[in-house]
């Protein structure tokens, strides 16, 4: 009320108000020579408010089953004021339909306009699609002007790659020792083999079909002519191994011719 040129201010406080234009309403009533007075004001003002989104997943590398790979997310406020305090932003990354690892980064006060990003890993256990969601902003540190999950959070999609076969190593060796071996015209060689991660081996001798063999073992073999032996193991995944031998056959004697008539 207005009295004898005084004035009074009346203070009120209002709370959680959205972003966006308000209007303020105030009513004065009186008396004045027994009449009532009315007087009625609209006063406009705009609220503004932060809004902190997820802007961009992005990851790094090849995604591979049991291999870690690296993530960035972007937190971005969109809104018209500065958030005032940190907070923190949920990370979740899981095969499709199973449970998901939990995890998160802080994000510092953001002035309208401002981002920030946050890194982290993930290593998925099977191969197959992945889904990976941030979300910012989850305790609620910050008043927002739009609280929405689909506003705040974001979700993309990874194919993770099946790891490569484990590697087959083998092992070819004659008479006991590795190539080159040499040996007599018609002379026998004893070929010895051992491997790591095969499932099923070949041994190919020149002139002759392969011979489908254990994974380890030995065989005999005689020679006429110089040879490159060759072994190769298959594994799990299509993994494969191979191992060479080369056996150098000496010139056959030359014919002996008796003298029957002596």
């Amino acid at each position: 009320y207005y009295c004898a040129g005084s004035s009074n201010t009346i203070t009120c406080t209002v709370y959680n108000l959205s972003a966006g234009p308000h209007q303020f309403q105030t009513n004065w009533v009186g008396t004045k020579a027994g009449q009532t007075m009315y007087t009625e004001n609209y006063d406009g003002f705009t609220v503004v408010l932060p809004n902190l989104t997820v802007s961009s997943i992005t990851y790094t590398g090849t995604p591979t089953a049991n291999q870690p790979f690296a993530i960035q997310a972007v937190v971005t406020n969109n809104g018209s004021a500065a958030a005032g305090s940190t907070s923190w932003a949920q990370t979740a990354a899981n095969p499709v339909g199973a449970s998901a690892t939990i995890g998160g980064f802080s994000v510092p006060a953001l002035g309208a306009g401002s981002s920030s990003t946050g890194s982290f890993s993930y290593t998925p256990t099977a191969a197959g699609a992945h889904s990976i969601n941030v979300c910012a902003d989850v305790n609620n540190n910050v008043i927002e002007s739009n609280e929405a999950a689909s506003d705040n959070c974001k979700t993309i999609s990874v194919t993770v790659s099946a790891p490569p076969p484990s590697p087959v190593t083998v092992d070819l060796i004659g008479d006991g020792a590795n190539g080159p071996l040499t040996v007599g015209f018609r002379q026998s060689a004893r070929l010895s083999w051992t491997s790591e991660r095969a499932t099923a081996c070949t041994i190919t001798i020149p002139g002759s079909s392969p011979f489908a063999q254990d994974t380890v073992g030995s065989m005999t073999w005689t020679f006429e002519s110089s040879s490159t032996v060759s072994l190769t193991c298959t594994g799990s995944g299509g993994a494969t191994g191979s191992d060479t031998l080369v056996v150098n056959v000496l010139p056959a004697p030359a014919p002996s011719i008796s003298n029957a008539f002596a």
